[in-house]
């Protein structure tokens, strides 16, 4: 049996095993060649006596550990030439200390918003009309109600012109009619909190919602939203009636209340936010399977009504579009 062999296996596995420093693989390089050079002295001269296994074993243990001593000799001398200036790592800590504290001291403290509702003090106001009817609202404290017209019938959203007038829609009543108008509230009396005059701008329509201004490449338009279809008109400051042919923007289910798939909703609400166009379409019941892939969705188009996509889906009927920063 060749113990040399088996014993140059243990210290290659030992090497490996152990530490893969240099001196090691240095040791089984060195115990490699000493190894060829006995076997090669085997095959050419065998009368030359044999090194006993413990000797080889002997001289293998006092050179490893001879390099391992000058590894530690000479780790000591690097640990005592190369040492840590003291002045290196006061000062570190000094900067950091210096570079944290200001910007602790000039972050500002974080104020929560709105996350508590505070109630306003709140008075009763009685309110009353020409035809002797009254009723109390509360008011918070510092407002005033007036009444700046009556007389209408189902009064529904208010917007401003760009001229600054005051434009509305009255929707009749809430049967499905064609007897929705456009209205503009106009002379202002200051002193008695009141409109003196109300114009109709648009009559015959139906079920008119909602209108809306914007300018669109360098128009204004005024946008009316019908259950079936919404138009658009350019305007003018001062107009008093629709300026020349209505463009169509759009169209919408509108068979009415009496539909046999259900025909409710009839409003379409509008809105505007960062350059495009949104409108509402309710669904046609509270609780079925809509036979229309439009029902119960908000829309997403260009002012001129392309580009048509769904901004939102399954919302029974969206009333009253807002953005507030952004969002909806």
């Amino acid at each position: 049996m060749n113990y040399f062999l088996l014993f140059d296996k243990f210290v290659l596995i030992i090497a490996i095993f152990k530490t893969k420093k240099r001196y090691l693989v240095f040791c089984v390089s060195f115990f490699e060649h000493i190894c060829s050079q006995s076997r090669s002295t085997k095959k050419t001269k065998p009368s030359q006596p044999k090194l006993s296994f413990m000797k080889k074993s002997m001289f293998i243990v006092v050179f490893i550990s001879f390099v391992i001593t000058g590894q530690n000799m000479a780790q000591n001398v690097v640990k005592k030439t190369v040492k840590p200036t003291p002045s290196v790592s006061k000062p570190q800590k000094a900067v950091v200390k210096t570079a944290v504290k200001p910007v602790a001291k000039s972050v500002a403290p974080t104020v929560p918003f709105n996350t508590k509702a505070t109630p306003l003090p709140l008075f009763t106001q009685p309110v009353k009309l020409k035809k002797g009817l009254s009723f109390n609202l509360n008011v918070p404290k510092d407002y005033h109600v007036s009444v700046a017209y009556e007389g209408l019938n189902r009064l529904r959203f208010l917007s401003l012109a760009p001229d600054g007038r005051l434009f509305a829609t009255d929707m009749f009543n809430r049967s499905d009619n064609k007897k929705g108008k456009v209205l503009i509230f106009d002379d202002w009396d200051e002193s008695g909190k009141r409109f003196k005059t109300v114009k109709t701008f648009m009559s015959g329509l139906h079920n008119c919602n909602q209108v809306a201004f914007f300018k669109d490449k360098g128009k204004d338009y005024i946008y009316v939203s019908e259950t079936g279809k919404l138009t658009r008109y350019e305007y003018q400051a001062g107009d008093n009636a629709p300026r020349g042919k209505a463009q169509l923007i759009a169209t919408f289910p509108d068979y009415g209340l009496s539909y046999k798939y259900g025909g409710w909703h009839l409003t379409r609400s509008l809105a505007f936010n960062n350059g495009k166009l949104y409108v509402s379409v309710g669904s046609s019941c509270n609780a079925c399977v809509e036979k229309e892939e439009v029902r119960a969705t908000i829309l997403e188009m260009n002012p001129d009504g392309s580009d048509q996509k769904y901004y939102a889906r399954g919302v029974r009927n969206s009333v009253a579009l807002k953005f507030i920063e952004g969002k909806m």
